[in-house]
């Protein structure tokens, strides 16, 4: 499923995959992790693939998978989700999302909002959002959708600079189940 938004003057696409995120390549690569990342699979997984870098940067910044909690890893541009599928990822963004049983469409929107805004800082043009198991569907996309819009805004009335008057960068969402 694929969707064009036009949001101000920027055009935004919004992908869905039923699959991993390994069908795609983007800037940033999002995961949400729901308590412990040492005992989240795919945060293990991806964490093995740059060669135990982001368990080491997650225990240094001492995230632990609460609420709110972001962490942001420059990798060297290759994480393989899929084996059959690799996905080219210049950064990976692991936002915390509490306990899974508070896993809800406002909290998948929020934290979308999150990686969409944090995507923006660094410069990325292409998020792959990585939607957490037994969460897919139409309710996915149109999670991603309104927390790309919400993730996009910048109230900007007594900004004077034109740099910081620019449209956000992000100009495509993927999003893909992992389960």
């Amino acid at each position: 499923r694929q969707l064009r938004l036009r949001l101000g003057g920027n055009i935004m696409q919004f992908q869905h995959l039923a699959s991993s995120a390994g069908a795609a390549e983007a800037d940033v690569l999002a995961i949400t992790v729901f308590g412990s990342p040492d005992k989240d699979a795919t945060f293990k997984a991806i964490s093995g693939q740059v060669g135990g870098g982001l368990a080491a940067a997650a225990k240094d910044e001492s995230f632990e998978g609460k609420s709110g909690q972001m962490l942001m890893f420059n990798t060297t541009g290759r994480v393989v989700v899929d084996p059959k599928k690799p996905l080219l990822a210049r950064r990976i963004l692991v936002l915390g999302g509490g306990g899974r049983k508070d896993y809800s469409p406002t909290l998948a929107r929020d934290l979308v909002a999150a990686a969409v805004g944090a995507a923006h800082r660094v410069g990325g043009k292409r998020l792959a959002f990585l939607v957490p198991a037994g969460h897919g569907g139409a309710e996915a996309l149109q999670n991603l959708v309104e927390g790309a819009v919400l993730g996009t805004y910048r109230f900007n009335r007594y900004l004077t600079s034109d740099d910081a008057k620019k449209p956000g960068q992000v100009g495509a969402v993927v999003g893909a189940s992992d389960g």
